[in-house]
C-alpha cells in the first residue's frame, strides 16, 4: 500500500480542503466500505436498508425482539394486576430475571448494529445477493487499476469526490442538507441521506469516511481542525 501518497492539506485561498487517500482493493473494503456499510446502517437504520435483512442472525434477532416485546406486555398486566392484589410482595427473584430480559429488549437495535459491524468489517457483507452488484463495481475498478487514490475536496458548503471507476466524472454534494456527522476518537464519516424522510437511506457516492491510521498525526489533526472551522463537527 502506498500510504505516502496519502495527504491532507488546506487551501487558504480557495478554502478547500484537500484529502488525498490510496486504497487498495483489500484496505479499501476494510478501511473505507466495510465502515461506510456500518455507519450508513447506524443512520437510516436497519429497517430502511433491504440488504441488512438478508443477514440471517439480524433477522432472527428481529424476531426474537417481536416476541419478547409481546411476552414483556403480557408479563407487565399480569404482574401489574397482582401488586393490585397482594402488594409489594408480588415481586420476587423471576421479576429480577424479567428486567435484565427487558433491557435485552432495550438494546435489541444496538445488538444488530453490532452484527451489522462484524459482518461488514469482515468484507462478507459484499459476499451476499443483495451486494452482488457493489461488489461487482468495486471489483471491476480495482481489476483496471490496482490502486484508487480517493481525492476529496471539502468546502464550507460542498464536498467533491473522484469517482472509484476511473473515467467518470467526479461526484458533487452541494450543501449540507441531511448530512449526518459521525465523529470517533479513530474515525470520521460524512453520510449523505436521502432527502426523504420518512425512509432515509444514504447516498454512497457522496459519503465519505476517513480512518485516523491512514495519515500522519499532524494530518490528522488538520483535518479535524478544519472540519472543526467549517462547521462540520
Amino acid at each position: 500500500m502506498e500510504t505516502e501518497k496519502n495527504s491532507i492539506v488546506f487551501d487558504a485561498d480557495s478554502q478547500e480542503l484537500r484529502i488525498t487517500t490510496c486504497y487498495t482493493l483489500e484496505h479499501y473494503l476494510r478501511q473505507h466500505l466495510g465502515p461506510l456499510i456500518y455507519w450508513s446502517s447506524w443512520a437510516s437504520f436497519y429497517a430502511r436498508d433491504p440488504w441488512i435483512l438478508k443477514i440471517k442472525r439480524v433477522r432472527r434477532i428481529r424476531v426474537m425482539g417481536k416476541w419478547m416485546w409481546g411476552l414483556m406486555a403480557l408479563y407487565v398486566l399480569a404482574k401489574l394486576l397482582l401488586v393490585a392484589r397482594d402488594g409489594l410482595q408480588a415481586f420476587g427473584v423471576l421479576d429480577i430475571l424479567v428486567v435484565m430480559l427487558f433491557l435485552l429488549v432495550i438494546f435489541e437495535k444496538r445488538i444488530i448494529l453490532w452484527e451489522i459491524r462484524r459482518v461488514a468489517a469482515g468484507g462478507k457483507i459484499l459476499h451476499m445477493r443483495g451486494m452482488k452488484a457493489t461488489r461487482q463495481l468495486v471489483e471491476e475498478c480495482f481489476a483496471a487499476a490496482p490502486v484508487y487514490c480517493q481525492q476529496v475536496v471539502i468546502t464550507p458548503n460542498a464536498r467533491r469526490v473522484n469517482s472509484l471507476r476511473q473515467g467518470d466524472p467526479p461526484v458533487e454534494s452541494l450543501g449540507r442538507r441531511y448530512l449526518k456527522v459521525i465523529h470517533r476518537e479513530e474515525e470520521v464519516c460524512l453520510l449523505q441521506l436521502s432527502e426523504k424522510r420518512s425512509r432515509s437511506t444514504v447516498t454512497g457516492a457522496v459519503s465519505l469516511h476517513f480512518a485516523r491510521e491512514d495519515y500522519t498525526p499532524a494530518e490528522w489533526d488538520l483535518l479535524l481542525t478544519k472540519l472543526r472551522e467549517m462547521k462540520y463537527l
